[in-house]
Protein backbone atom coordinates (compact mmCIF):
# COMPACT_ATOMS: atom_id res chain seq x y z
CA UNK A 1 0.00 0.00 0.00
CA UNK A 2 1.01 3.65 -0.89
CA UNK A 3 1.43 6.21 1.86
CA UNK A 4 -1.73 8.25 1.74
CA UNK A 5 -4.12 5.40 0.81
CA UNK A 6 -7.00 5.69 2.55
CA UNK A 7 -7.74 4.30 6.55
CA UNK A 8 -10.22 2.02 5.02
CA UNK A 9 -8.47 0.37 2.32
CA UNK A 10 -5.28 0.05 5.03
CA UNK A 11 -7.51 -1.45 7.41
CA UNK A 12 -9.11 -4.17 5.63
CA UNK A 13 -6.19 -5.62 3.60
CA UNK A 14 -4.43 -5.82 6.71
CA UNK A 15 -7.20 -7.51 8.81
CA UNK A 16 -7.86 -9.78 6.08
CA UNK A 17 -4.14 -10.48 5.70
CA UNK A 18 -2.85 -10.40 9.88
CA UNK A 19 -6.42 -10.29 11.81
CA UNK A 20 -7.94 -7.89 13.76
CA UNK A 21 -6.04 -4.72 14.84
CA UNK A 22 -5.37 -4.15 19.02
CA UNK A 23 -5.58 -0.37 19.76
CA UNK A 24 -2.25 1.07 21.08
CA UNK A 25 -2.41 1.55 24.86
CA UNK A 26 -1.39 5.65 24.12
CA UNK A 27 -4.61 7.43 22.61
CA UNK A 28 -4.80 9.23 18.95
CA UNK A 29 -3.91 12.81 18.98
CA UNK A 30 -2.75 15.66 17.59
CA UNK A 31 0.77 15.09 16.34
CA UNK A 32 3.56 17.10 17.98
CA UNK A 33 6.69 16.53 16.12
CA UNK A 34 8.41 16.62 13.10
CA UNK A 35 5.91 16.33 9.91
CA UNK A 36 2.85 15.35 11.62
CA UNK A 37 3.30 18.93 13.74
CA UNK A 38 -0.82 19.97 14.22
CA UNK A 39 -2.26 16.92 12.01
CA UNK A 40 -4.78 14.12 14.31
CA UNK A 41 -3.08 11.18 14.01
CA UNK A 42 -4.76 7.37 15.21
CA UNK A 43 -2.49 4.02 15.31
CA UNK A 44 -3.64 0.41 14.20
CA UNK A 45 -1.16 -2.59 16.16
CA UNK A 46 -0.73 -6.10 14.31
CA UNK A 47 1.61 -7.52 16.07
CA UNK A 48 4.77 -6.16 15.33
CA UNK A 49 3.45 -3.84 13.06
CA UNK A 50 2.70 -0.23 14.14
CA UNK A 51 0.66 1.35 11.44
CA UNK A 52 -0.08 5.01 11.41
CA UNK A 53 -2.81 7.35 9.84
CA UNK A 54 -3.04 11.50 9.54
CA UNK A 55 -5.80 13.37 9.20
CA UNK A 56 -4.98 16.48 7.02
CA UNK A 57 -5.80 18.96 10.11
CA UNK A 58 -6.58 18.65 13.75
CA UNK A 59 -10.18 17.29 13.79
CA UNK A 60 -10.52 13.14 15.17
CA UNK A 61 -13.63 13.58 12.47
CA UNK A 62 -11.01 14.14 9.06
CA UNK A 63 -10.78 11.23 6.81
CA UNK A 64 -7.27 9.89 7.57
CA UNK A 65 -4.58 8.33 4.98
CA UNK A 66 -1.71 6.02 5.63
CA UNK A 67 0.90 8.08 7.35
CA UNK A 68 3.76 5.60 7.93
CA UNK A 69 4.67 1.90 9.49
CA UNK A 70 6.89 0.94 12.06
CA UNK A 71 8.08 -2.94 12.15
CA UNK A 72 9.31 -4.19 15.69
CA UNK A 73 12.08 -6.82 15.97
CA UNK A 74 15.33 -7.32 15.55
CA UNK A 75 14.97 -10.18 12.81
CA UNK A 76 13.50 -10.40 9.83
CA UNK A 77 9.29 -10.70 9.99
CA UNK A 78 7.79 -13.88 9.66
CA UNK A 79 4.85 -14.51 6.88
CA UNK A 80 2.50 -13.11 6.29
CA UNK A 81 4.88 -9.87 6.61
CA UNK A 82 8.02 -8.96 4.81
CA UNK A 83 10.21 -6.57 4.31
CA UNK A 84 11.44 -5.57 0.80
CA UNK A 85 14.78 -7.96 -0.31
CA UNK A 86 16.70 -4.39 -0.15
CA UNK A 87 15.95 -3.74 3.57
CA UNK A 88 18.54 -5.24 5.85
CA UNK A 89 18.18 -7.03 8.92
CA UNK A 90 20.83 -7.54 11.06
CA UNK A 91 23.06 -4.86 10.12
CA UNK A 92 25.61 -2.79 13.07
CA UNK A 93 25.72 1.16 12.82
CA UNK A 94 28.69 0.58 11.13
CA UNK A 95 27.26 -1.93 8.49
CA UNK A 96 24.64 0.54 8.07
CA UNK A 97 26.49 3.40 7.34
CA UNK A 98 28.65 1.62 4.81
CA UNK A 99 25.90 0.13 2.77
CA UNK A 100 24.42 3.27 3.00
CA UNK A 101 27.36 6.26 3.10
CA UNK A 102 24.38 8.93 1.83
CA UNK A 103 22.40 8.04 4.71
CA UNK A 104 21.96 10.05 7.98
CA UNK A 105 22.45 9.02 11.45
CA UNK A 106 19.89 10.21 14.21
CA UNK A 107 22.04 10.23 17.31
CA UNK A 108 19.34 10.26 19.97
CA UNK A 109 17.75 7.57 18.86
CA UNK A 110 20.64 5.60 17.55
CA UNK A 111 19.22 4.98 14.24
CA UNK A 112 20.23 5.25 10.48
CA UNK A 113 18.61 6.80 7.52
CA UNK A 114 18.96 4.97 4.43
CA UNK A 115 16.63 7.55 2.51
CA UNK A 116 13.44 5.69 2.53
CA UNK A 117 13.84 3.80 5.82
CA UNK A 118 14.83 4.29 9.33
CA UNK A 119 16.63 1.35 10.90
CA UNK A 120 17.64 0.91 14.15
CA UNK A 121 20.83 -1.07 14.15
CA UNK A 122 21.61 -4.22 15.29
CA UNK A 123 22.45 -5.88 18.24
CA UNK A 124 19.99 -3.85 19.71
CA UNK A 125 16.86 -6.69 20.79
CA UNK A 126 14.32 -3.93 20.17
CA UNK A 127 15.27 -3.05 16.47
CA UNK A 128 12.75 -1.13 14.65
CA UNK A 129 11.97 -0.26 10.79
CA UNK A 130 10.14 2.71 9.70
CA UNK A 131 9.28 4.56 6.61
CA UNK A 132 6.70 7.30 6.10
CA UNK A 133 6.01 10.68 8.03
CA UNK A 134 7.47 11.10 10.94
CA UNK A 135 5.59 12.00 13.85
CA UNK A 136 7.67 11.41 16.65
CA UNK A 137 10.30 13.39 18.11
CA UNK A 138 13.86 12.85 17.66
Amino acid sequence: MAFGTPRETVTAYLTQALGQPTPPSWPDAVGQCEGGYGLWTSTELYGDLSVRYVAADASPTSPQTLASWTLHGATAPQRPLALADDIPVGLTMEQLQARYPGGDHYKNVGAWDTGSVLIIPAPDPQAEFFAGLMDWCI
